[in-house]
């Protein structure tokens, strides 16, 4: 026999019925996005670690784009092309 999970105080069905749509949309939305991130690292160059990243994706796509930006970046890109 399952046991009904008491609600909060003021929580009603229709309430939880619109937070989980809403989440739901969220995170898809969150998963649509393209995202960068800067990594600390010692004693690897930027392109070592990019081809590494690059690796991890599965890709192996890595290039330098200090170009587009000014910076001497690199960038690594995962089967999304993201």
């Amino acid at each position: 026999m399952t046991q009904r999970r008491e609600k909060p105080y003021g929580i009603h069905d229709s309430e939880d019925t619109k937070m989980t749509e809403k989440t739901a949309k969220q995170i898809a939305r969150m998963k649509e996005q393209t995202i960068g991130v800067e990594v600390e690292m010692n004693h690897i160059t930027r392109r070592a670690a990019a081809q590494l990243a690059a690796e991890f994706f599965g890709t192996n796509r890595s290039e330098y784009t200090g170009s587009r930006n000014g910076y001497e970046t690199y960038s690594a890109w995962d089967a999304q092309g993201r």
